[in-house]
């Protein structure tokens, strides 16, 4: 197997290059509607982050703050013990591929972090139910529920087998099909195990990007060149 924001639908680019489709979105439209993409196998939904025609969170506070052009969706966790997962205004498929890139540039090697990808999230809010597939800077791997905003249920875990490199670039992948979830990182596959903590419902769900400030510290993670595919 391996080798909160909303707007207005005004389309969908379908580029066909070697068979298949590539959607992206159009910029501009009400910041205020969610759109479902009906993905079909063989369809690509990509995101560069040249701009936010997706409609990510974009805020500034004193826990978070998100940025997003120039090909980079940063996420910065200013609160030491905090985590974050903002999302665009889509709604995907419950069954994806998804992969995104990472790095952390800027993050002072003292400082423990985690970075993810979260799926099947029913909501955009901090209560959203989802799974969450995750990284940490001491080279250790998770994969948990979140079943409320106070409660997470630790279903697998363990170690990458290497220094995870804050410097140089990650590539995060998860496979969600049925109760079935296959885990990558940099082109290999760290295991593929089964859950029903969160039962398929058939319905389209929120895909979100994972950051978490573990202990103390700032914690800067850069996202880039995110992928979506619906698994045959």
């Amino acid at each position: 197997m391996f080798g909160g924001t909303r707007w207005m639908f005004r389309g969908i680019i379908f580029i066909v290059a070697v068979g298949v489709a590539i959607v992206q979105r159009f910029a501009g439209g009400d910041p205020n509607a969610v759109t479902t993409l009906n993905l079909k196998p063989g369809d690509v939904f990509t995101d560069t982050f040249t701009d936010n025609r997706n409609h990510w969170n974009i805020a500034d506070s004193e826990r978070v703050r998100y940025v997003i052009g120039n090909g980079t969706y940063a996420i910065t966790v200013k609160r030491d013990n905090w985590a974050t997962w903002p999302g665009p205004s889509l709604l995907f498929p419950e069954n994806i591929d998804v992969q995104v890139e990472a790095t952390l540039p800027n993050v002072d090697a003292s400082v423990n972090w985690a970075m993810g990808i979260a799926v099947r999230a029913a909501t955009r809010d901090s209560d959203a139910r989802f799974y969450v597939y995750e990284v940490t800077a001491t080279g250790l791997w998770r994969f948990r529920a979140h079943l409320d905003s106070n409660e997470w249920k630790l279903i697998a875990s363990g170690k990458v087998g290497y220094f995870v490199d804050p410097k140089q670039t990650h590539t995060l992948r998860l496979i969600a099909k049925g109760n079935s979830f296959t885990l990558g990182l940099n082109g290999k596959q760290l295991i593929q195990l089964s859950d029903d903590s969160l039962p398929s419902d058939g319905n389209p769900k929120y895909l979100k990007l994972y950051a978490l400030n573990i202990e103390t510290g700032i914690t800067d993670i850069q996202f880039h060149n995110l992928t979506v595919l619906v698994p045959q």
